[in-house]
């Protein structure tokens, strides 16, 4: 939103790419459209293009693929996918709603784009190891849950952090800051919102402050909230190490923000940094 200012604005410029494939430069290959029918902008990508259009979704049974029946189970995403009058069980190391959505997106471009079977697409899923930074669970053996993911808007915090809740931990802590030092800054009581909804403890830090004091960016995210425990500690790895530290047998802790990014920004300075790294130190020195 940095760019196109609403979610109205966004959904046009997306929907600019779907017009496009029925344009030269497109490429000379058949054209076809895979729009998520759970989104409340997909009518307007529908529209706008003229090429073919396959759908996806977790609410129409009517959609080109449909998933239902998602289910934890020994830490992987389990759910029946229907897909041409055939069901298929699916296994994932991605949890989440979502990551099922972006799975049918896939499935669906490899089935009628590229012409794969769909049992080798299901079948590819257990050995698939998942995407760094993207609800990156990591296990050195310790006993709470840790996961990493990217989720650094109010949409996907929510995502996030609404699939984990619905895991029953002992606690959801939540160590987040926000990456938009000197930019978005109106992000951020949403995002409060989002993190104090969900967590029984919360970890405000930085992420890419740049400029920008980091007392300043979790203020805004803190607002008026005080209902659930929290506590702001500005440098990344003293929280993580403080979190790690302070973690009890049964809890999940979610690192929101950095995902895989290999970098913090803090001044006019792009510093080396990994998040998982950081994790696995604090998770070896405490519990080792």
């Amino acid at each position: 939103l940095d760019f196109h200012k609403t979610m109205e604005g966004y959904a046009y410029a997306k929907s600019l790419l779907f017009a496009q494939l029925g344009q030269k430069f497109a490429g000379e290959g058949p054209r076809l459209a895979i729009i998520n029918a759970d989104d409340p902008y997909a009518s307007i990508m529908m529209q706008a293009t003229s090429a073919d259009v396959l759908t996806y979704s977790l609410q129409d049974p009517k959609a080109s693929a449909y998933a239902d029946q998602l289910a934890v189970q020994d830490g992987n995403q389990t759910f029946r996918l229907h897909y041409r009058n055939q069901t298929y069980q699916v296994v994932s190391p991605m949890l989440g709603a979502y990551n099922v959505a972006n799975f049918m997106a896939a499935f669906l471009c490899l089935v009628d784009y590229y012409h794969v079977q769909p049992q080798t697409v299901v079948d590819l899923m257990l050995s698939f190891g998942g995407v760094e930074g993207r609800m990156q669970r990591l296990d050195l053996g310790q006993e709470f849950q840790v996961v990493v993911d990217f989720a650094h808007t109010p949409d996907a915090i929510e995502r996030v952090l609404q699939e984990l809740k619905a895991q029953e931990p002992k606690r959801l802590v939540t160590i987040i800051g926000h990456s938009g030092g000197n930019r978005d800054s109106g992000a951020r009581p949403e995002i409060g919102d989002k993190v104090f909804e969900y967590s029984d403890w919360i970890i405000f830090t930085a992420d890419n402050p740049r400029h920008e004091p980091v007392a300043k960016i979790c203020a805004e995210l803190i607002g008026n909230h005080d209902e659930v425990p929290y506590e702001v500690i500005e440098d990344r790895k003293a929280a993580i190490d403080y979190v790690i530290s302070q973690a009890q047998a049964g809890d999940l802790l979610v690192f929101a923000g950095k995902g895989s990014e290999p970098y913090q920004i803090i001044g006019d300075d792009k510093l080396p940094y990994d998040e998982v790294t950081e994790i696995e130190a604090a998770v070896t020195r405490h519990f080792g």
